[in-house]
């Protein structure tokens, strides 16, 4: 073979062993591209932080019922909720026979005796009252002064609704989440009155000016709370995408919106520049701006631990899911008496770490833009792990954050009905009343008396008896 020929066919080696490198890394890349989809494809709200909406129609598999667990329906001892019959009805009715059945005499003039008692409970007929009020002048006899009596609050011009009625339309629409139109169909429909949109708005309006100083009172108690609840939900207001968010606890909620979600739309609450304890909240970065305690939500990590063992199955995540969870149940074993003692709190954190060195060791460290859900996951326990375990070291703070987005829900519920606010005034008003609202059933309060209260130029607090 000529010189010549050998270097033609060494160059044409050469080019087939870049085409072939070439090709191994592209084939390299779409095979991450096509697990990355698969894996997108996987998620829901079960194994990442997905909202439940986002889960389509399909219904979620459940694992079989497993010999041994509680059975369906209402279990021993629970009290149930059945229809009792009252001592002292508001109307008896005696269903004496008039004549024998047997031999057809007049029955009509003996006496009888009572066989059995049966109540029916229903609603009476609703009908607006018309209360006038008449004010009178009077001379004095001594002075000659002439004086008037005064009216009361709520009878403010010629003719108005009462209080009780405005406070129904805020129930329907805050609570029950009925839109403007329907609210105005409903109240027509149950009393007769022939109500504009303008006037459900208005009365909506009305109670969050009212409920305006309540709310504050909440603001400044939750500075105070040794735990707390953080969240945060879009909310759209008008054409542009805002942010509600939520601090609470077992008996307060706060609700607010702003522009922004991170750092500037939670200081906007005006509760965690000032707040010393510990609040509980997702990964979401910003929350960790602020000098306060922090712990970690663990539904959000159960769901990224579900997420990374059904789409590597890589045996870590699913020994450190049960290894949180077991921590858990000896964290609230343990919560009467105060906190765990030393040697088992030194178990757990040895188990915790073991898996997390397992998934390390997994999981090798590779350059930023190459983490893997599972690197990124394993680096936010690690540079995180006293928040994470925060639960066990202190047993007044939940395992999971679920108050917090229990709280949220029903903003979300009315998203979707009327999807989102009009206007800014319409976001404060949603915010400010479904605080109060959700406060007063946390709380074990009458919401629509209150509400009543309210509208009728009482004074309220939102704050339990306690505080």
């Amino acid at each position: 073979m000529h010189e010549s020929e050998r270097q033609q066919y060494e160059e044409r080696i050469a080019d087939l062993e870049a085409a072939v490198a070439q090709r191994d890394d592209l084939i390299v890349q779409l095979s991450q591209r096509v697990a990355d989809l698969e894996a997108r494809l996987g998620r829901d709200s079960r194994n990442s932080s997905k909202p439940p909406a986002s889960d389509g129609l399909r219904r979620r598999p459940r694992p079989p019922r497993v010999k041994g667990q509680k059975p369906s329906g209402g279990q021993i001892g629970h009290p149930g909720h059945a229809l009792e019959r009252v001592v002292e009805p508001d109307e008896r009715v005696v269903l004496h026979p008039p004549i024998c059945r047997h031999c057809g005499i007049d029955l009509s003039e003996t006496l009888g005796v009572v066989s059995e008692r049966r109540q029916v409970v229903e609603m009476p007929s609703v009908r607006l009252r018309v209360t006038e009020y008449v004010q009178e002048r009077v001379c004095c006899p001594h002075c000659q002064h002439e004086t008037t009596g005064d009216f009361p609050t709520e009878a403010s011009s010629l003719a108005q609704y009462g209080p009780r009625l405005r406070a129904l339309s805020v129930y329907l629409r805050m609570q029950h989440l009925l839109p403007m139109e329907r609210t105005a169909e409903v109240l027509e429909a149950l009393t007769g009155a022939r109500l504009s949109v303008g006037t459900v708005v208005a009365w909506e309006q009305e109670a969050s000016h009212a409920v305006a100083p309540a709310v504050e009172e909440v603001r400044t108690a939750l500075r105070a709370e040794a735990v707390m609840h953080a969240d945060e939900t879009s909310l759209r207001v008008g054409a542009v995408l805002h942010w509600a968010h939520v601090h609470a606890t077992a008996w307060l909620t706060l609700l607010d919106w702003h522009r922004k979600r991170g750092q500037e739309g939670i200081r906007s609450l005006g509760v965690l520049p000032h707040f010393v304890g510990t609040v509980l909240h997702d990964r979401w970065e910003s929350y960790w701006a602020f000098g306060c305690r922090h712990a970690l939500c663990h539904a959000h990590l159960q769901r990224d631990l579900q997420g990374i063992w059904e789409t590597t199955g890589q045996v870590w995540a699913s020994e450190l899911q049960a290894t949180l969870l077991a921590m858990n149940q000896a964290a609230m074993s343990w919560r009467e008496h105060g906190s765990i003692p030393p040697d088992e709190l030194a178990t757990w954190e040895a188990a915790f770490w073991q898996w997390i060195e397992a998934g390390e060791a997994t999981n090798p460290p590779t350059p930023r833009r190459q983490r893997t859900p599972a690197q990124n996951l394993l680096r936010a326990l690690r540079q995180r792990h006293q928040d994470v375990l925060a639960f066990l070291h202190d047993l007044s703070v939940p395992f999971t954050n679920n108050q917090a987005e229990r709280d949220l829900r029903m903003l979300k519920v009315q998203q979707k009905i009327a999807g989102g606010c009009r206007t800014p005034a319409g976001a404060t008003a949603l915010c400010r009343l479904r605080s109060a609202i959700s406060c007063l059933r946390k709380q074990g309060r009458d919401v629509l008396a209150t509400l009543a209260d309210l509208l009728a130029g009482h004074p309220i607090s939102l704050l339990p008896a306690s505080v």
